[in-house]
């Protein structure tokens, strides 16, 4: 079982990864020519430090996973990635008007369902004896 949590946590981590750095430069792209899904940005120039800051954050954490994926006894990254996960898909429900007003109700529930998914396999993971 040590060997699908450690897998699932490669996984999960490299997927972070690449999907932090392609939505930072997306947000880069959206503040600096208005076009994207990060187009709002261009008018709003302080949301982007956060959206920026965020998704930088994302990367770091996948960084972090494929680390603990190392390591030995791996399930309480797996709890830790399913904890993280919660927060982002509570804050993806208790914000949903934000998607609605920049029409991005398609990648908000992509995202939603997302995180779901890895709360799911990552609290599997984890619980799993």
């Amino acid at each position: 079982m040590e060997v699908i949590r450690k897998n699932i946590l490669r996984i999960h981590g490299t997927f972070l990864v690449i999907v932090g750095i392609a939505m930072t430069v997306m947000v880069t792209v959206g503040r600096k020519q208005g076009i994207g899904i990060f187009k709002f940005l261009q008018e709003n120039q302080l949301a982007s430090i956060g959206f920026f800051e965020a998704f930088l954050l994302v990367s770091d954490l996948g960084l972090f996973l494929l680390n603990a994926s190392t390591q030995e006894n791996v399930r309480k990254y797996n709890l830790l990635a399913a904890l993280i996960h919660v927060v982002l898909a509570s804050t993806n429900i208790i914000f949903w008007k934000f998607y609605e007003m920049v029409d991005g109700v398609i990648p908000g529930t992509i995202a939603t369902i997302a995180h779901f998914a890895l709360i799911a396999v990552e609290s599997w993971a984890g619980l799993k004896n």
